[in-house]
């Protein structure tokens, strides 16, 4: 990116900017997580923007994004019997995610853009909590697992969003965002979790949209 900036070809205008939201995230396997629920998390990052002379621009976030799953569990009493009981197992799965897309952006006080493009990330953490019973069935604890070890190192994906931006001043635009990112890896391991279950054919594919807002600091090409 610091390199294109040295070349007339890349367009007239330069963006650099933060931005922060809410992911909603779940995965695809229906087999064993029957009853799946979305994670609500934290996306945070900054991106870097340049805009062609004909509003295509090419776009390039680094993003800390939570994302994962909860599942629901109906309790069973000591004669594996309904207790009429409902719990939750959560899995956490944070990423440094690095999203490059393209675009084109139309207006210019009140702008909108579409982009699509794809989402290569990093594992940084992933971890499974569930809580602990008593013989009555009574919730006594919660208990977190790490299961960094029985997910796959990295995850790809791709995406597509939707955004409207305000131009507050000539250089400062604030802006919102809606992106929907579906896994195209799984990010499970064939023997995942310290279970013992055999996925080798599963479908565990992360997916879900984030709601974001941020703002935009335009650089003019002239005055690089």
């Amino acid at each position: 990116m610091l390199v294109s900036i040295s070349f007339d070809i890349f367009g007239q205008i330069h963006s650099i900017g933060i931005q922060a939201g809410v992911n909603l995230t779940n995965m695809t396997d229906v087999s064993y997580f029957s009853a799946r629920k979305y994670r609500t998390g934290m996306t945070t990052g900054l991106n870097y923007e340049f805009l062609f002379p004909n509003k295509h621009s090419i776009e390039a976030d680094i993003l800390y994004n939570q994302q994962g799953f909860k599942n629901k569990l109906n309790i069973l009493n000591g004669y594996d019997m309904p207790t009429g009981k409902i719990d939750e197992t959560k899995f956490y799965y944070d990423y440094l995610s690095l999203n490059i897309k393209v675009g084109y952006t139309f207006g210019h006080k009140f702008i909108g853009f579409v982009k699509i493009g794809v989402s290569p990330s990093l594992l940084l953490k992933a971890e499974k909590t569930y809580s602990t019973f008593d013989l009555d069935t009574n919730v006594t604890g919660n208990i977190t697992v790490n299961i960094k070890e029985y997910v796959s190192k990295y995850d790809f994906g791709g995406l597509i969003e939707l955004g409207a931006g305000y131009m507050m001043h000539d250089k400062i635009e604030i802006f919102t965002s809606l992106l929907y990112k579906n896994g195209l890896a799984k990010f499970s391991n064939s023997i995942d979790y310290p279970n013992n279950h055999s996925w080798d054919n599963n479908k565990m594919r992360h997916y879900g949209f984030s709601i974001s807002i941020g703002f935009n600091y335009k650089i003019p090409y002239n005055k690089i």
